[in-house]
């Protein structure tokens, strides 16, 4: 039975080690599969899921512009990007964020983790590696590419490739590696926002990518390298004109917008379980009291009232009276919490429960 499963799972008793040697992870108590399905099942799926997302979305992302362009370099296969900053992107660029969700993304706190045995099983009800996750991470790649080539061919075609005042030409390598600022920096900041948590690690692995990007580009710049020829004197005809803040400014903003708006619905129009149990969580630190968020029920238990006790208007039953039973004022449809929200979108989610 362990070796037909997924994942295998032994508990060493007194029958013997023989099942415990066969299967991926042994346990020493029962009691102990609740953390490792409620915490460690739970962050694992979370953060591969994202992990493997990201990595679609970046390598999706970064190659279109250069599909694009060939359609207006009469598919000669001339290279918009430099080469070296190509190899790099994958490795040293955006590499960070991705390394980081995979080590410290936390969706939930572990103590609401365990505290909350029934969030686990909404969890897979409502995960995040669906098809549904997976087209928009790849239409919102899409959608970037556009920008980011776009934007910049009709506004320097505009000008006649002028980028100063001096009349200076910018040229295509001037022109891909402002295509690649402005991916290196929507990527990073993209994939920077989607933390659970906004941390110091997080915010420091987006700017590291940035400023390497920006370190790199200074030492091709000012050092000619067999490397990267086309690179030789970008930095002062980039950073010197007027258009290269104007193109990051209008990019940047214009492919991160669609982000900032489904964020912006997934927290204050439908939010997640995990949303309620970190709100309430929050408002119990705040009040140095609250609800009292502990296990009434096993996984098997199909009302979230006996876990979060809801007390009309005010949200969270901050009395906690009778929490093992619903709140009279669950089950009224006008009962709107401070998300705007009934709680109805909680029983709808589960009932959904096995």
């Amino acid at each position: 039975m362990i070796q037909e499963s997924d994942v295998g799972i032994g508990i060493m008793g007194v029958e013997g080690s023989h099942a415990a040697m066969a299967s991926d992870f042994v346990l020493h108590r029962f009691h102990h599969l609740r953390r490792l399905l409620a915490v460690h099942g739970r962050y694992s799926f979370n953060l591969t899921a994202k992990v493997v997302l990201y990595s679609f979305y970046k390598n999706f992302f970064l190659p279109m512009p250069q599909f694009w362009f060939s359609f207006y370099s009469l598919y000669s296969g001339q290279v918009l990007f430099v080469a070296i900053f190509m190899s790099a992107f994958n490795m040293l660029l955006s590499s960070l964020p991705p390394l980081l969700v995979g080590m410290l993304e936390k969706d939930l706190p572990e103590s609401l983790a365990l505290s909350v045995p029934v969030a686990y099983a909404i969890f897979k009800q409502d995960s995040i590696f669906t098809t549904f996750h997976f087209v928009r991470f790849m239409a919102m790649g899409l959608w970037h590419s556009l920008v980011v080539f776009f934007v910049g061919y009709f506004m320097f075609s505009d000008t006649g490739e002028v980028i100063n005042d001096s009349g200076q030409g910018g040229g295509i390598s001037f022109l891909g590696m402002l295509m690649l600022f402005s991916i290196v920096i929507v990527c990073n900041v993209k994939m920077t926002a989607n933390f659970s948590y906004l941390t110091t690690y997080a915010i420091a692995g987006c700017l590291i990518g940035i400023f390497l990007l920006i370190f790199f580009v200074i030492i091709t710049s000012v050092t000619y390298l067999d490397l990267a020829p086309d690179a030789f004197g970008l930095l002062t005809a980039m950073f010197t004109s007027n258009l290269t803040w104007l193109y990051l400014l209008l990019t940047v903003v214009m492919c991160l917008l669609p982000d900032f708006l489904y964020s912006c619905y997934r927290a204050f129009v439908s939010p997640s379980f995990a949303d309620y149990l970190k709100l309430t969580h929050q408002e119990a630190e705040d009040n140095r009291k609250g609800a009292d968020i502990s296990i009434h029920k096993p996984f098997g238990h199909r009302s979230l009232a006996a876990v979060i006790p809801w007390n009309g208007n005010n949200g969270p039953n901050k009395n906690n009276e009778n929490p093992g039973s619903a709140s009279p004022n669950i089950n009224n449809p006008n009962n709107n919490d401070q998300w705007g929200q009934p709680p109805r979108i909680l029983r709808e989610r589960s009932k959904k429960v096995t």
